[in-house]
């Protein structure tokens, strides 16, 4: 059994920033739809929200940095937290099985 004992904030930070930018653009599609399908119910949905005005490619794009920023801030808190607690109760144990290289044949 191997620990993993800490944990390094910015690869971990930078993958869940990409993430959360992906969703983000997800989400300002979707809500954008709901909006132009649908403008009274994406009002009870969404609430007065910046969709109330006006919709397009810069609330798409504010919704994802608004997500990505969130995930960042997010990721860097929880792997602060366990490198904290690892190094005080112990980090996860894990076992992992060594996998043998197959031996390529000469041609």
């Amino acid at each position: 059994m191997q620990e993993i004992k800490k944990i390094w904030i910015l690869p971990v930070a930078r993958i869940f920033t990409v993430i959360g930018f992906i969703l983000g653009i997800l989400q300002g599609i979707l809500a954008y739809a709901i909006y132009k399908l649908a403008p009274e119910q994406a009002a009870i949905l969404l609430g007065n929200s910046i969709y109330s005005q006006t919709t397009g490619v810069l609330d798409i794009l504010t919704v994802a940095v608004g997500n990505a920023l969130a995930m960042f801030i997010m990721s860097v808190l929880l792997v602060f937290a366990y490198n904290f607690f690892a190094s005080r109760i112990g980090g996860i144990s894990i076992e992992l099985n060594q996998i043998s290289k197959k031996k390529s044949k000469k041609k």
